[in-house]
């Protein structure tokens, strides 16, 4: 049952700072630039946390380094279908969530959270953080 939850939760990560981060988009106080990179950095450190609370066996945890560029394309897009009109009104458009533009915007920020997953992933690496854990605790 744990590997479920650990496997679903980028479902759930993604989608959720894609929505706080289109709340926070509309303060004027803050500059899009930064916001854009407290954004990026935010995505970076789930994807580090993420590829190092694996609980797979193998050397490198292969599946979730999968699953994480698949669920980020997945919200991305969600997040593209129920984007605001030129009103400022919700509005749900196909052609706009189709655009490969907005993907390709977002393709070297996915590369480098499908890399850095993996890399978190690295088995002898996950180790070492749980047996320093267990140190620490005991």
């Amino acid at each position: 049952m744990k590997k479920i939850i650990y496997y679903a939760s980028p479902l759930v990560i993604f989608p959720t700072v894609f929505v706080l981060f289109n709340l926070i988009d509309g303060v004027e106080a803050i500059d899009s630039q930064i916001l854009s990179l407290i954004l990026n950095s935010l995505l970076l450190i789930a994807c580090a946390i993420i590829g190092t609370l694996s609980p797979s066996q193998k050397r490198f945890d292969y599946v979730m380094t999968s699953i994480v560029p698949i669920s980020f394309v997945c919200s991305l897009f969600i997040s593209l279908l129920f984007d605001e009109g030129c009103d400022g009104s919700a509005r749900l458009s196909i052609s706009h969530a189709l655009n490969g533009e907005y993907y390709l915007i977002w393709l070297p920020i996915i590369v480098i959270m499908t890399a850095i997953t993996f890399v978190a992933s690295f088995r002898p690496y996950r180790i070492n953080i749980i047996g320093h854990k267990k140190r620490v605790l005991t």
